[in-house]
């Protein structure tokens, strides 16, 4: 079974954290504020250290709203 976590960084701090999420997790629907912040950075990292089998994650239909 896959497992990965999703994090998002601003400014070069993790404002976000999903924990581990595997392929039998609900999907997510996150909304974090992001005024002010120079630098984003979205992350998706396997959840296991040394073990990727079965990771897949995307951000799909990742929006940045005025």
């Amino acid at each position: 079974m896959g497992s990965v976590v999703f994090q998002v960084i601003a400014d070069g701090k993790v404002i976000f954290d999903s924990g581990v999420i595997t392929s039998g997790s609900s999907t997510m629907s996150i909304n974090v504020s992001v005024v002010g912040v120079q630098n984003l950075t979205l992350v998706a990292t396997n959840a296991i250290a040394g073990n990727i089998d079965y990771d897949h994650a995307d951000w799909a239909g990742a929006q940045l709203l005025a």
